[in-house]
Formats: structure tokens, sequence, C-alpha cells
């Protein structure tokens, strides 16, 4: 479901306040995140203004009506803020600039950044407080380093094609199923896998993600390496997924990364292959009258003979009695 189609206010049942005084505003939001100004704009009386807040493991989310034209503002803070007008257009004061969004577009304001926001009348808007300890965690797990945590992004965002669109659904997905109290997500069962998915969605979209990568690059030996190095230097033990993480100093959701992303399979299917290349040349270099396949898989980990000439026949195309049996000069 688009989020820019929905008819109803989000988060409806998480009411935070509803009032036409902006003291009233500043106090309930400031209290929730940051400290917060506004001020209407209009020289009419303003008219009653509602905002909804749900604080989430990994974020607070704000559905955010003024009833009137009116302006936000804060000092710089320590977050990345994600605006999504759903109805009606939001401007951005950025840097001497103006940029405007409207439904399929966002603003994002990375950490260190001030808010400085034009909210016209009736506008109906997520948005989306994510703390930059959080940003700084997601790098440590994508990258495998750490950085400052003032992270540069894009003043906007489409929210309708590429990274953006990653964005935009799985923004729509919480905002839907937060309606819902049966939803999954409601209920906990899905809700932290969708919050991970936009903040990764979120921090890919960063313009630092170039530098980052580049970075990990330059500390020497890539953790894909540490790991095949790991492998091959306990190949005939067993060999879990943890023990790989740990034998290269990073997440078990960065290692699985590195390894779909350069080779695309996850590490334990590397392990299998890596195990079924060792055995095939114990098999090309052994003697067929005093060797026996059934010792070769066992001595790698391999212990149903079954299993093993499955995945070897799967594997090389033959069956390890017959890799066993070849001459060596036919090789």
């Amino acid at each position: 479901m688009n989020i820019h189609q929905r008819d109803w206010f989000p988060f409806g049942k998480y009411k935070l306040v509803e009032s036409e005084d902006t003291n009233d505003l500043q106090r309930a939001v400031s209290r929730e995140i940051a400290q917060h100004d506004f001020s209407f704009l209009d020289d009419c009386d303003p008219s009653r203004s509602r905002i909804t807040c749900v604080r989430l493991s990994q974020m607070v989310l704000f559905g955010v009506r003024f009833g009137s034209r009116l302006h936000a503002g804060t000092a710089p803070i320590n977050a990345l803020q994600l605006v999504v007008p759903l109805t009606g257009s939001i401007v951005r004061n950025h840097n001497g600039v103006k940029y405007a969004a409207s439904p399929n577009e966002g603003f994002l304001l990375g950490p260190g950044e001030p808010v400085d926001l034009d909210w016209h009348k009736d506008c109906v808007a997520v948005v989306a407080w994510i703390d930059q300890h959080i940003l700084v965690d997601m790098v440590r797990s994508h990258f495998g380093g750490t950085c400052s945590g003032n992270i540069k992004f894009p003043s906007r965002v489409q929210l309708n094609r590429g990274l953006g669109l990653s964005i935009g659904n799985s923004l729509s997905t919480i905002v839907s199923e937060l309606d819902d109290e049966n939803s999954l997500f409601s209920r906990g069962l899905t809700s932290k896998k969708i919050e991970e998915i936009l903040v990764t969605s979120l921090l890919y979209a960063s313009e630092d993600v170039p530098n980052l990568q580049k970075q990990v690059n330059l500390q020497g030996k890539s953790t894909l390496q540490e790991a095949l190095d790991y492998i091959h230097a306990h190949i005939e033990k067993d060999i879990s997924a943890s023990d790989l993480a740990a034998a290269t100093g990073v997440s078990l959701r960065k290692l699985q990364y590195d390894f779909a992303k350069s080779l695309g399979m996850g590490p334990m299917s590397k392990v299998r292959q890596e195990k079924l290349n060792r055995a095939r040349d114990l098999l090309k270099g052994s003697d067929p009258k005093t060797s026996k396949v059934a010792d070769i898989a066992a001595s790698l980990g391999f212990f149903d003979r079954h299993y093993f000439t499955k995945v070897y026949k799967k594997e090389f195309g033959e069956w390890p009695s017959v890799t066993l049996n070849r001459p060596y000069s036919q090789f």
C-alpha cells in the first residue's frame, strides 16, 4: 500500500497532542525528541493542529498536521530526520536555498543539521526521527569501522524509484501495519526486521557511503579474505558462522552481507564449497586400493555418505567414487 494514497491520519491511535497553541505543540514534541520552536505564519487565527507519536526500538515516528501555515525550527540536532508529506507540501530552508517536497518525495535532515521547515496549511506528513547512535551502530555493522556520526545526506529523496523506493516501501509498511493491532508488525513479530530495512535504506542514501566502503578497503586485508583464510586453515574442523564472525571481528550480519555481495552465497555455503574442494583434492591424490570415499568425507565433517555423494555430484558433475578411481594422469 502506498502511504501517499492514504486518506486517514498516520498513527491515529498514538495521540501526542492536539492544540491551537504553539506552546503546547513545542512542549509535546520537545519532550519526545529535541527542543522545537513552532510559529504560525498566517495572520488569521490558527486552526487546531494534531500530532501523533509512536516510539519504536530504532526510531520515533510522528504523524503531523498543522491547520495553518507554520514554521518549525531547531538548533542542530544529533539525529537523522526523514520528513515525508502525505498530502500538501513542505518547504525546507537549507544553506540559503529553499526546497519543496510533496508526496512521493521527502527531506533528509542529517545529524548536525537544524530543522528549518515551512509547513503548508493542512499538510499531513510522517516524520521519522533516528538517533545518531543508531546510524553509528549501522555503519559498524555494515562497514566494520567507526565514524564520527556526522553522516551527510542529500537534501531530498525520491520515494518512487531506486533506493528511495526501498525507503518508501518500508516506511509504508510501518505506517500501514501500526494502524492494525493484529498485524505482525504491531505484534512485534516483524517490527525489528522492517525497522532495520528502513534504517539500512536510509544509511545507503548517505553521500558518505562510497567513502565508507573505500575506507574499509584501505584498512588492509578485507573481512572476506580473513574469513576465507580462516576456512582454509580450519577446513577439517567444524566451522560455524559464529566462528567466522569471531575470527574476523565483525557482526554476523556484516559477514553475511560481504559474502553475498562478493560471492553470491552465504558464509556456510562457502564453507561447504571449500570442504568439497578439499575433498576433491584428497580423492584425486589418494590410492583407490587403500582409501575409501566415506573416510575422506568424514575427515572433513561429512558423516552422512549419502548427503556427501549428493552434494559432491551437484558441485562437480560426477560421483566421488569416479574421482577416486580415475587415474591421476587424466585430471
